[in-house]
């Protein structure tokens, strides 16, 4: 039945681009949210600050991360996800 929302928690290097896309079982994209720049560090004493980003749909089968440049990179520390109706 797939998922009705899916969130990332993430973080990444500072500046990067982040875009997440939701995707039906027959590949049509459902929902997408994107983000310019993502948060960084206001002193370098600071922890590396963590992000959500969520899509909404029916029945999402997938989804796809993306935005990073060369040498840019973006981790997904956590993934939560709503079961879709029966």
């Amino acid at each position: 039945e797939g998922a009705s929302s899916v969130t990332l928690v993430l973080w990444g290097s500072t500046g990067c681009p982040a875009k997440l896309e939701a995707f039906d079982k027959n590949d049509k994209l459902v929902d997408e949210i994107a983000m310019a720049s993502v948060p960084g560090r206001k002193a370098p004493a600071d922890p590396v600050p963590q992000f959500e980003m969520t899509v909404k749909g029916p029945e999402i089968a997938y989804i796809r991360l993306s935005g990073p440049r060369t040498g840019e990179f973006l981790a997904a520390d956590e993934l939560r996800f709503m079961p879709g109706k029966k």
